[in-house]
């Protein structure tokens, strides 16, 4: 009984594997066609995954163990990270589930769909929550298979093929570092479940280059999962998919990358140089898919390249040690992104809506410096306040500033929008806004902190990463300047040309599609 939720979270999870071999004959069923199974199974396991937490607490330790001879695997590691992982992700696929069934009603081949939705879910939280190597990666591969086939679903769009095809040359570069990185941690740490790898000292590991490089594979496996620059490219082209595949895709698989740095982060202190080019990265995707996003016309292809954004911060952080922000970082993001693509069928009439708002012209409307300028200041005073208020100094946490830099820079661009319209109501309702988000990231901040405590690793930064920091911070206020000076309108011959540019996505996807067709062929 002491462990009865995680045998029931390991027994949905089995039985969505299992699912995906249904036999054809089965298809015509109506329980089956319609997905009424996958609802049913993801509601259990959204159940099963809430209780855990209570009922299992959130200590650090193997759970579920399969005897092998004299040794035996570990099926589950459970601590707070898992768990918080495997609520997220059981949420991301109950919602898809159901919306789902208003997509796919009626279509033919509803039943393949759903078989392929349970395969890439099942396996997702299989890594998730495997407590040995073996299994994570098993459980990755699999999701990924799920993903590829439900990404050509539609057989008959070139794009929906050329996309699967740009993931699969991907997955096959991630499965190799994935792979080289788990045969190596078995030869140099003689084991494969996490609970005894958390245990090591990578840092003084018997055979440190073998550490190190144990370190480098599975930073640059990180890098290629979660779309790093370059292996960003098949992203933007991956968006002929049914919506609630886009919807899973970005809100739960892309951001497998950094959950398996932070669950093996004990593994990466033995290379900070490691960590250092991560980050470096990190910063590098960031930018390039901030800028490749405002220049976008498509509101998925404008959702894509914010996920590559997002990932790039997300690496970042990651890259700084930051793995309490990394974690908010990834639970944010896939809540906002799988409700961003799923509503994004509303964007025009959401747009109608809040167009006679913005269509009153005020008397007491201020120069766009000035509204800057206010911005800046209700931003600063809130964020100021609020950090002297919970104790949470930007300087004392790994990354902090940065984080900092990037929550105000935020809240400038969105106070800024809010101004264009009556200045001292808006001025009143922005300072009160900018107070509840910062107060709402905060706690957020410190109840995941005490959620995944114990979990990770903790490190001082390098040098070089506090004045990568300070670059990042200063580029993305450039892109903020960017934003609102051009507002999607360059003027100028430079800002022109790099408007074009950025529009295709600095034109990295032409490239790697040419590297694909010279390799096939």
């Amino acid at each position: 009984m002491a462990v009865l939720p995680a045998f029931v979270v390991v027994m949905l999870i089995a039985a969505l594997l299992v699912s995906a071999a249904l036999p054809t004959r089965f298809a015509s069923a109506p329980f089956i066609r319609s997905g009424a199974w996958l609802r049913l199974a993801t509601t259990a396991l959204l159940g099963a995954s809430l209780a855990a937490g209570p009922w299992l607490g959130l200590q650090s330790r193997p759970l579920l163990q399969a005897p092998i001879g004299d040794a035996s695997i570990d099926l589950l590691y459970w601590n707070g990270l898992a768990w918080l992982m495997l609520a997220l992700v059981s949420f991301i696929g109950w919602i898809v589930a159901r919306f789902s069934r208003r997509q796919l009603d009626g279509d033919p081949g509803g039943a393949t769909y759903y078989r392929h939705v349970a395969l890439t879910l099942g396996g997702i939280l299989l890594a998730v929550v495997a407590g040995n190597l073996l299994l994570m990666l098993a459980g990755w591969l699999a999701a990924n298979f799920g993903l590829r086939r439900l990404l050509a679903y539609y057989q008959e769009h070139p794009g929906a093929q050329e996309g699967a095809r740009m993931k699969y040359a991907v997955d096959q570069l991630g499965a190799a570092l994935l792979v080289g990185a788990v045969v190596l941690i078995s030869q140099t740490y003689g084991t494969l479940n996490l609970a005894a790898l958390a245990q090591v000292d990578a840092s003084a590991a018997a055979d440190a280059a073998a550490a190190g490089l144990v370190a480098w594979l599975l930073v640059f496996a990180a890098a290629v999962i979660s779309v790093q620059f370059p292996f960003h490219f098949w992203l933007p082209e991956a968006l002929a998919t049914p919506t609630p595949v886009s919807a899973l895709m970005h809100a739960g698989i892309v951001n497998a990358g950094g959950y398996f740095l932070i669950r093996l982060s004990g593994l990466l202190v033995a290379a900070p140089s490691a960590l250092t080019m991560l980050a470096a990265a990190g910063a590098a995707t960031l930018l390039l898919g901030g800028f490749a996003m405002l220049a976008q016309s498509s509101v998925k292809k404008t959702l894509a390249f914010s996920t590559v954004a997002q990932m790039g911060l997300m690496m970042l952080q990651c890259g700084l040690g930051a793995w309490t922000a990394a974690m908010l970082h990834i639970v944010a993001h896939s809540l906002y992104k799988a409700y961003a693509f799923l509503a994004s069928g509303d964007v025009l009439v959401t747009a109608q809506a809040v167009k006679p708002l913005h269509g009153e012209a005020s008397a007491q409307q201020l120069p766009a410096a000035v509204r800057l300028a206010v911005a800046v200041a209700i931003v600063a005073t809130c964020y100021l306040a609020v950090a002297t208020a919970t104790g949470l100094s930007p300087l004392a946490k790994p990354g902090g500033f940065l984080l900092g830099a990037v929550l105000c820079i935020a809240l400038v661009r969105r106070t800024w929008v809010l101004l264009q319209d009556n200045l001292l109501r808006m001025a009143a309702v922005s300072a009160v806004t900018t107070l509840g988000l910062c107060l709402v990231y905060s706690f957020a901040y410190l109840a995941i902190d005490a959620v995944v405590a114990g979990s990770t690793i903790a490190r001082a930064p390098a040098p070089v990463q506090t004045v990568l920091s300070l670059g990042v911070g200063a580029a993305l206020a450039a892109l903020l300047a960017w934003e609102l000076a051009v507002d999607r309108r360059p003027s100028g011959r430079v800002a022109t040309a790099f408007y074009v540019h950025a529009l295709n996505g600095f034109y990295v996807d032409a490239a790697a599609r040419r590297v694909l067709r010279s390799v096939s062929t």
